[in-house]
């Protein structure tokens, strides 16, 4: 496993090719204050995350590793982690950018840190936008006439997804694919862009041709742009009209 960023408006690669000491069993926990938050696991066959790597978003330099420390949450400039002992969770805050401590929690102050959490979650709320299984019959008439001439809606398999921004649907589909054999059927990922004030589609591509099973959640928007992956290893990103 490797890591890379680009600059989302322009798709200028910023850094690329990271590889950590553990190369498979690492994810990201959260993006703060410029810091991407990686995490490892406890053992390869557990979900239990265990271990804190930071990294400058701007860079890929890696600014600090913590291994006994667990991720919790983010609260303005320091990270809230924790420590499982055999009875008990010991918390602590530690620096964003440098890692360092700044000071070990109450064992008390769970309840504490529970509405903190919940008070830092909801304003660093994401801006990101993912689409939802859409119910046909649930959309405005005057939309869902549009739609249905648009949409292979008889074709479909697996669940219709959709995001609605603005004045325009993004959705994603699976069809039966020609790549199909006798007994064994494959799909093809269609996404497509519907104009809902005109009807019209505005953007049309397939992102994946062959698959085994109908996969959801193809794609995402932050800021007006469209980003999917086509062929599993293209990322590509598609401006909404203004």
């Amino acid at each position: 496993m490797s890591f890379f960023a680009l600059q989302g408006e322009s798709g200028k690669v910023l850094w690329q090719n990271l590889v950590l000491d553990e190369k498979w069993w690492t994810g990201i926990e959260e993006i703060s204050g410029g810091v991407i938050l990686l995490h490892g696991f406890s053992s390869p066959d557990l979900p239990g995350h265990q271990g804190i790597i930071a990294v400058d978003l701007m860079t890929g330099e890696r600014l600090w590793t913590s291994p006994d420390f667990t991720y919790w949450f983010v609260h303005e400039n320091s990270v809230i982690a924790h420590r499982s002992l055999f009875e008990k969770r010991l918390f602590y805050e530690l620096n964003l950018r440098s890692g360092a401590m700044v000071r070990e929690f109450d064992p008390d102050s769970e309840s504490m840190l529970l509405q903190l959490r919940g008070e830092s979650l909801l304003r660093n709320k994401s801006s990101l936008e993912f689409p939802e299984a859409v119910d046909i019959h649930s959309i405005d008439l005057r939309t869902a006439k549009g739609l249905k001439k648009q949409l292979p809606l008889s074709d479909i398999q697996g669940t219709l997804e959709g995001l609605l921004v603005g004045t325009y649907g993004i959705f994603d589909y699976h069809l039966h694919s020609a790549q199909s054999v006798t007994d064994t059927f494959m799909f093809d990922n269609h996404l497509k862009i519907i104009d809902l004030k005109t009807g019209t589609v505005i953007y049309f591509d397939v992102l994946s041709q062959g698959t085994k099973a109908p996969v959801p959640d193809s794609f995402f928007v932050k800021a007006n742009v469209v980003f999917y992956i086509k062929d599993r290893k293209t990322l590509t990103a598609v401006r909404l009209p203004a």
